[in-house]
This record gives C-alpha cells, sequence and structure tokens, in this order.
C-alpha cells in the first residue's frame, strides 16, 4: 500500500493523472464514510437492542398464567397499630386474594397462619405509614409479600381491599 502511495504522489507531481489522483482520493473519502457509515449502523443497532431489550416484550407478552383467577375472599380482621399513647389506632381491614384457581385448598390450609402474619406486620406500623395512597399501596405491597411467602412455590397475582379502615 505504501508503494501505491508513492506512485499517486510522483503522478500528481509529474502533473500526469490528477484526474486519477482526485479519483483516488474520492475513493479513499467513499471508503472511509463507508466504513464509518456501517459502524454507526452496528453501534445504533446495539444500542437499540440493549435499551430495546431485544424483543423480550413479546416473550413476556407470550407467558400465559397457569389456570384461570379466582378471587378467594379473606375474613376481615382488626389490627392495633403501633403507638406510644395509651389509645392506639386500629386498622380494619377486609381483602381478596386473587389467586390460581388450583391454588386454593392451599390457601385455606394456611389461611390462620397468613392471618397471623399479616397481623403481625401491622404491629410494626405506625397510622401515618398507612394514610394516603402511598400508605395504601405500601400496605398492598406487604401483603403480597407476605402472601406470597407462605404460598410459594404458588403464585398470589393480586390483593384487592374490600374494607380499608383506619382510625
Amino acid at each position: 500500500m505504501a508503494d501505491d502511495e508513492n506512485d499517486l504522489d510522483e503522478t500528481e507531481e509529474n502533473g500526469e493523472g490528477e484526474e486519477s489522483g482526485k479519483s483516488g482520493s474520492s475513493k479513499k473519502k467513499l471508503l472511509i464514510f463507508g466504513a464509518t457509515g456501517i459502524a454507526l449502523a452496528a453501534i445504533a443497532g446495539i444500542v437499540a437492542f440493549l435499551f430495546i431489550g431485544g424483543g423480550e416484550e413479546d416473550k413476556k407478552a407470550m407467558i400465559e398464567l397457569p389456570g384461570p383467577s379466582v378471587y378467594v375472599e379473606m375474613p376481615s380482621f382488626i389490627a392495633d397499630l403501633k403507638t406510644g399513647r395509651c389509645r392506639s389506632p386500629v386498622l380494619k381491614l377486609a381483602l381478596s386474594l386473587e389467586i390460581a384457581d388450583n391454588d386454593q385448598d392451599r390457601l385455606k390450609e394456611i389461611e390462620p397462619q397468613l392471618l397471623d402474619a399479616i397481623r403481625m406486620r401491622f404491629r410494626d406500623q405506625q397510622r401515618q405509614d398507612l394514610m394516603g395512597k402511598a400508605g395504601a399501596e405500601q400496605l398492598r405491597s406487604d401483603i403480597h409479600t407476605v402472601a406470597a411467602n407462605m404460598m410459594a412455590p404458588s403464585e398470589i397475582r393480586g390483593v384487592l381491599f374490600k374494607e380499608f379502615l383506619l382510625q
């Protein structure tokens, strides 16, 4: 390649092949632009794959839950909340759990332990922790976590509040 460059330089100096020198120069520019374009397209493809996830959304959309969902109504209960005063605030709660149809027997088996675990979880909560929409969502998340741990390997698909009274 060094010989080719020397030949190009000599022909340009002699005045011969001015056009061939320009033609060689444009070919080099074309190659550089082409290589740069290919490299940029490859980088854009990699970035798109990483940020979009390589079509994982399609895979996620194709996953189906095993069996139809059923809503199991849990008995309502009252839990005392943590406080430093004489009169402690209470939470009255009635909820339903969304589970797979074939997991109903498993839920009935562990229902007393589940209700106890939920009550004990609330004993550490303060009234202001449960107030407002954020508090209700945190409560839902806590119940889901407790129920999912106790029902494992079965899945808790949702927690629905039927009654939520905070005094």
